[in-house]
């Protein structure tokens, strides 16, 4: 990565507080926050900041709310699926295929949750 640029940019104050809400959960700064917003919105094509930009002129609150909601279930689905492969990778198959009864699995499930 080359040398960073400073770009300014102004917010209402309620954008700033929820920035800010998000830096405390996120334990980032401000800057860290803003940075990913940008990074992630950058790469989105053209059809993209076309339909943002027709919601926020023509678009309800309500609309604006269930886009939300959609991402949401969109990242949280692909952490889901990150996990998965990641527990996956860690699982032994030879011991995944010596469970033979229900107990056996029973046994084994409470084994690998204990500590979560």
């Amino acid at each position: 990565m080359g040398k960073s640029k400073v770009i300014s940019t102004s917010v209402s104050p309620e954008l700033a507080e929820q920035i800010d809400q998000v830096a405390e959960i996120e334990n980032q700064s401000r800057a860290a926050v803003i940075r990913a917003a940008i990074q992630l919105m950058v790469k989105m094509p053209p059809s993209v900041w076309s339909a943002l930009h027709h919601l926020k002129t023509e678009g309800t609150d309500e609309n604006m709310e269930i886009i939300s909601q959609e991402i949401i279930r969109i990242f949280t689905h692909y952490n889901y699926q990150i996990s998965l492969e990641k527990m996956a990778e860690s699982i032994d198959k030879k011991w995944l295929d010596s469970l033979k009864t229900e107990e056996d699995i029973w046994r084994a499930a409470v084994q690998l949750t204990r500590n979560v």
